[in-house]
């Protein structure tokens, strides 16, 4: 096996979207051990500012089921700014929880 095989990998956790009776398929790349105690502590110390939320979703997130317009909506901090903050806070939890016990994270895994 060669490294960049083992942390090149891409995942997918299931987001369900309260009240729409729908899923979306998250995918996200799996950060190191390294960069997911930074995200742990950024969102410790600033996991109520959701610009904290958005950009840490972004440096994760590879793409998703979502669309707009019958385009996959983009996954850039940018785009991630103008959802609905309990729809983003539930796809941060989705993938936290995906990716193991970690620390303090978001409620997580429902929007």
């Amino acid at each position: 096996m060669r490294l960049q095989d083992l942390t090149g990998r891409e995942s997918v956790a299931q987001v369900v979207v309260d009240g729409l009776d729908e899923a979306i398929n998250v995918r996200f790349r799996r950060p190191t051990t390294k960069e997911l105690g930074q995200i742990q502590d950024r969102l410790k110390s600033d996991g109520d500012d959701v610009r904290v939320v958005a950009d840490v979703a972004g440096s994760v997130l590879t793409g998703w089921d979502l669309e707009d317009g019958g385009k996959p909506y983009p996954v850039t901090k940018e785009a991630l700014l103008d959802l609905p903050f309990d729809f983003l806070n539930g796809v941060l939890g989705a993938v936290l929880e995906a990716l193991g016990p970690s620390g303090e994270r978001p409620e997580g895994g429902r929007a």
